[in-house]
C-alpha cells in the first residue's frame, strides 16, 4: 500500500511537470484571444489598469481575474519586461501555473480510489489533455474558475474520505472561490452541498455553513474593494443575464450536452457508457453536481462552449473511470487507444502551436508596433480594433477609417510624420482590393509593404466553413507603410 502511494506521488509530480511544460508551450505561442472575453474582460482591463491606472470593467464583470493578471504585470514591471506581446505571454502563462492546482486536485480525488489504471489515466488528462492546455492558458473566468472547481472538489473530497473538518472547510472555501471567478458555478457548489447533506446532513452542515458565509465575505471584500456596493456585480450579473441572454442568440437545448459529449471525443467513447452504473455508483456525490450544471445551462436561450469549461476536469476524470473501470475485458479501450493517441496527439500540436485567431493580434506583433510608435488605420469593418490600444506602444494610435473612402485616412496625414510608420489594417475580405491599391501605390508620400495576411489554419477552416457566422476568424490583411 506505502509503494503504491509513493508511486502515485511520483507520477503527480511528473504530470506537474508535463503541465507545466505544455501550457507554457501554449502561453507563448497561442496568445491570440480564444474568445472576446479573453481579452476585453481580462487581459485589456488588467493592461489598462497598470500601464495607465485606467478602470474599465463592466460592472457585471468580477476584478478578481483583472487583479490576478494584474499581479503577473507587476511581475512583469520587476524584471523590466515592457513590451505588450511579452506581458501577454506572462499573463498567461501565470494563468497555465495556477491551474496546475488542478492536477494536485484531481491527484487528491482519485487517491480516494483503489484503481490505479484509472488514478494514472486521470493525472495524465488532466495534466495534458489538449482542451485542457487551452482552456488553462486563456484569460476569462470559466477557465480560471475550471482550476479552482478541481482544487476544491479534490480538497474536500479526500477530506471528506478521511474524516478532516478543517480540509473540508478550505476545500470548500476554494470551490466557492470558482464561484466567484464565475458566478454560474455556484449551480455546482450548491448540488455537491446538497449531496453532501442527503450523506449526513448534521455532519456536513456545519461546515457548509461556515465555508459559505466565508465565501460570501470575500465577495464582499471583492465589491467593496471594486468601489461597488456588497453584492452590486452578482445583481448586475444578473440583471444582465435576465432572459438567459437570449438577446446574445439561442441555441437548441441539446446542444450543451452534445458539446459536453464532444469535450470526451465522442462518439468514440460512446461504448465506454456501458461502465455507466459503477460510474455512478462510485462518483455521485460530484456527478449530481455536474450533471445539474451541465442541466441548468442546457435551460439557458443563449449558449455558448465556454459556458462549460469550468467542468472539464471534473469530465475527464469521469471519462478515465470509464476507460478504466474493466480495461482488459472491453473492446472498445483497444479502438478508443488509438484514436485518442492519434487524434489527441494532432490536437494536441496544434494546441500548443497554433494561434488561434491571430488576426486579433498579429499584425500589431509582426510590425513590431509594440516596440515601434505607430499610427494604425484600422478599417472601420474591423472587429479587434479595440484591442489595438495594448498591443502597441504608449505613443501609438489606433484610429478607425474607411477604406473605401480616401478621404477617410487623408484625415490623419499631418499626424502621420509624428509616427514611424503606418499600418493600414482590414478583416473585411471585401476590401482586400482596396488594401491591395494602398499597397501598390502608396499611402500620401509613404512606401507601402506588401499586402499581409494574418491567421492560422483553425481560423481559415472555421471561416471557410461558415463564413457568415465566424467573421471573427476572417483573415486580416494589413500593410506597413514608412
Amino acid at each position: 500500500m506505502l509503494a503504491d502511494k509513493v508511486s502515485l506521488k511520483k507520477h503527480l509530480f511528473i504530470a506537474l511537470i508535463l503541465g507545466l511544460v505544455l501550457r507554457t508551450l501554449t502561453a507563448y505561442f497561442d496568445y491570440g484571444p480564444f474568445a472576446l472575453d479573453d481579452y476585453l474582460h481580462g487581459l485589456i482591463p488588467a493592461f489598462m489598469l497598470e500601464n495607465y491606472g485606467v478602470h474599465i470593467l463592466p460592472e457585471y464583470r468580477s476584478w478578481l481575474l483583472v487583479w490576478i493578471l494584474n499581479g503577473f504585470l507587476k511581475l512583469c514591471s520587476c524584471f523590466g519586461v515592457n513590451d505588450s506581446l511579452s506581458q501577454i505571454r506572462i499573463m498567461l502563462t501565470g494563468l497555465g501555473v495556477i491551474s496546475l492546482t488542478a492536477i494536485i486536485g484531481c491527484y487528491l480525488y482519485v487517491k480516494n480510489f483503489n484503481n490505479k489504471l484509472f488514478q494514472l489515466t486521470s493525472l495524465y488528462l488532466i495534466s495534458a489533455y489538449p482542451l485542457m492546455l487551452l482552456v488553462s492558458t486563456r484569460a476569462f473566468g470559466e477557465t480560471v474558475s475550471m482550476s479552482f472547481l478541481l482544487f476544491g472538489i479534490g480538497i474536500s473530497e479526500h477530506a471528506r474520505f478521511n474524516h478532516k473538518t478543517l480540509n473540508f472547510i478550505i476545500g470548500m472555501i476554494i470551490l466557492g472561490i470558482a464561484c466567484l471567478l464565475r458566478f454560474q458555478v455556484a449551480v455546482f457548489w450548491l448540488a455537491y452541498a446538497i449531496c453532501l447533506l442527503l450523506i449526513n446532513w448534521r455532519s456536513f452542515l456545519p461546515k457548509i455553513l461556515i465555508s459559505g458565509i466565508v465565501v460570501i465575505l470575500l465577495q464582499i471584500v471583492i465589491d467593496l474593494l471594486s468601489s461597488r456596493a456588497a453584492f452590486s456585480t452578482i445583481i448586475a450579473y444578473l440583471q444582465a443575464n435576465e432572459g438567459g441572454a437570449a438577446g446574445y442568440g439561442v441555441t437548441p437545448w441539446y446542444s450543451t450536452w452534445l458539446l459536453v459529449l464532444a469535450f470526451i471525443l465522442a462518439p468514440f467513447s460512446l461504448p465506454f457508457f456501458r461502465n455507466f452504473k459503477s460510474l455512478l455508483r462510485s462518483h455521485w456525490v460530484t456527478f449530481i453536481p455536474f450533471f445539474v450544471f451541465v442541466l441548468a445551462h442546457s435551460l439557458v436561450p443563449h449558449k455558448e462552449e465556454r459556458f462549460m469549461f469550468p467542468i472539464v476536469g471534473i469530465e475527464l476524470i469521469f471519462l478515465a473511470w470509464l476507460w478504466m473501470s474493466d480495461y482488459k475485458n472491453n473492446w472498445a479501450t483497444k479502438i478508443f487507444n488509438w484514436v485518442i493517441a492519434c487524434l489527441g496527439g494532432v490536437a494536441l500540436f496544434v494546441v500548443c502551436f497554433v494561434n488561434f485567431q491571430s488576426g486579433a493580434v498579429d499584425p500589431m506583433f509582426k510590425t513590431s508596433a509594440n516596440k515601434i510608435d505607430t499610427l494604425v488605420l484600422a478599417d472601420e469593418w474591423n472587429t479587434w480594433d479595440g484591442f489595438y490600444p495594448i498591443l502597441i506602444t504608449k505613443n501609438s494610435k489606433v484610429e478607425q477609417v474607411d477604406i473605401k473612402n480616401k478621404l477617410s485616412y487623408n484625415a490623419f496625414r499631418d499626424a502621420a510624420n509624428s509616427f514611424k510608420q503606418v499600418i493600414v489594417v482590414s478583416s473585411n475580405p471585401d476590401l482586400s482590393y482596396n488594401i491591395d491599391d494602398i499597397s501598390k501605390n502608396g499611402l500620401w508620400e509613404l512606401k507601402c509593404s506588401k499586402v499581409y495576411e494574418a491567421t492560422s489554419l483553425v481560423d481559415e477552416i472555421a471561416y471557410k466553413l461558415n463564413p457568415k457566422h465566424n467573421k471573427r476568424r476572417a483573415p486580416v490583411q494589413y500593410i506597413v507603410c514608412k
